[in-house]
């Protein structure tokens, strides 16, 4: 990367709490990075996506809370509307800590602004935007890493969709690349894979390379994806872990906002299913993430269960019910159509609307 890359960003302070690892991320010595700072501007509002709620969760909190249950310690990389970004994480955890990249110059130097807090041997990389990111996936790429002694493993996914605007993996003459969207001219059956943006980079490796990323000439950015190739080029393991797509799903538009928050709904339906739970319509309902179910409840159809609202065993809530923060007890029933906020419920209720 070119040396005067170096001018472009400052370091906020630090706000985070010693971490105890697990025993897996003490033996893979893991260090996590989330990209957040970007402008957002496909969304057309002027504030930042990842403050967007996804059934009761903010957007950024989604990778934040995993790779803390993972007990990966975590720097986010903040700019674009930093306060709102580190308001929203710091009001549900203080683990995190923060450094400001005050020109948006591509992810290769949101890396490099990270760079005084990396504490481990390997850097997980990945974007804010990602919703949907499993446990089950994070914990495969580090199996895989590890297996392949790689300089960078990253994830990618089977999608010939060409309108996604997702970089893709393509191998010419031995060499791995990834060839972000707007530069693609390539078809799109020859190139499938499509990159995540997730990646787990080793440390040495990335110390040795980053610096020779160069900027862009079209977009003036640096591309982490470049790291790739230059692994490729030294005959450095780069390795590509495939994962469904629906897993990966990013965030850029209100209709990918929609289509995520679709999928998280039915996990969530899903999972109250497997509990007990009846709903009459699954995919007409609305059920936060914070939202408690006692088995032999049933849920009827254009339900929306916000907050911590708690149902009990043997409850029936009628269509069109919106309940925020509402405790109901055992065996309660509630009519259609009613609106309760901040409640506790221990009565049939046939009609209440005040909020």
């Amino acid at each position: 990367m070119k040396q005067s890359i170096t001018y472009f960003f400052i370091f906020l302070s630090v706000f985070s709490t010693p971490l105890t690892m697990s025993s897996m991320m003490q033996e893979h010595n893991i260090y996590g990075v989330i990209l957040a700072a970007g402008g957002s501007t496909r969304f057309k509002t002027g504030t930042s996506k990842l403050v967007a709620d996804i059934c009761g969760r903010k957007m950024i909190l989604f990778p934040v809370l995993l790779l803390e249950k993972l007990n990966i310690p975590t720097t986010v990389v903040v700019g674009f509307q930093r306060d709102v970004v580190i308001d929203a994480i710091t009001q549900q955890t203080t683990r995190p800590q923060f450094v400001v990249q005050e020109q948006q110059l591509g992810t290769g130097h949101a890396l490099l602004c990270s760079q005084q807090h990396w504490s481990a041997d390997n850097i997980l990389l990945l974007n804010g935007d990602m919703p949907l990111i499993s446990e089950e996936i994070i914990t495969d790429l580090i199996e895989r890493h590890t297996q392949a002694n790689a300089g960078i493993s990253f994830v990618v996914s089977h999608n010939t969709d060409a309108s996604i605007g997702y970089g893709r993996l393509v191998e010419e003459d031995g060499v791995r690349r990834i060839v972000e969207a707007k530069h693609f001219t390539y078809n799109v059956d020859e190139y499938p894979l499509v990159n995540a943006g997730i990646y787990l980079i080793n440390r040495s490796f990335l110390e040795q390379h980053l610096n020779e990323i160069e900027q862009n000439e079209v977009t003036n950015e640096f591309y982490v994806t470049d790291l790739i190739e230059l692994a490729s080029k030294n005959n450095i393991p780069a390795i590509a872990v495939e994962h469904p797509f629906d897993a990966l799903y990013g965030v850029n538009t209100f209709k990918q906002l929609e289509k995520v928050e679709r999928i998280k709904k039915r996990e969530i339906t899903d999972y109250w299913m497997a509990r007990g739970v009846r709903f009459k319509n699954p995919k007409s309902v609305h059920i936060d993430l914070d939202v408690t179910i006692e088995p032999c409840a049933e849920i009827d159809t254009c339900v929306e269960l916000r907050g911590k609202t708690h149902i009990g065993k043997k409850c029936k809530i009628g269509p069109f019910c919106v309940l925020e923060d509402t405790q109901v007890t055992d065996g309660v029933q509630i009519k259609s159509h009613c609106s309760l906020q901040n409640k506790t419920v221990n009565k049939h209720l046939k009609s209440y609307t005040h909020r």
